[in-house]
């Protein structure tokens, strides 16, 4: 029930816009994010990597429980996150420039953080 509840708040989260629930993350979210060049590689701390049905954290995993889009440039997920011998769910927002070359997160404490779009030097598994 307290599943139910937090998808629930994470559609309406996206905004005034009509949200979309999706069974996989659109592909112009998809890919390697970082706050820095630097940070691209594997091990960088601001480092964020999205697949289809995945999101990966510098120190975390995320298996996608939850998925609304609204305007093509509004994701909102919620994930079964582990690391570090813990699991936990976890709500992140974000929105896509309008180049599809920036990612800002929009989550609570953590909004504006700004990743750019790296070049994917490995591939993205799901």
């Amino acid at each position: 029930m307290k599943l139910l509840a937090l998808i629930c708040s994470l559609v309406l989260a996206v905004g005034t816009y009509a949200a979309e629930a999706l069974r996989t993350i659109p592909n112009a979210f998809q890919g390697v994010w970082a706050a820095s060049e630097p940070h691209c590689s594997p091990g960088g701390e601001s480092r964020l990597v999205i697949s289809e049905t995945g999101i990966d954290f510098y120190e975390s995993r995320g298996r996608i429980l939850g998925i609304a889009a609204a305007e093509e440039t509004q994701l909102a997920l919620i994930y079964e996150a582990s690391g570090e011998g813990q699991v936990w769910l976890e709500a992140r927002q974000f929105e896509l420039s309008e180049n599809g070359q920036t990612l800002t997160e929009v989550t609570g404490r953590r909004r504006g953080l700004v990743r750019s779009r790296c070049e994917a030097s490995e591939p993205i598994d799901p």
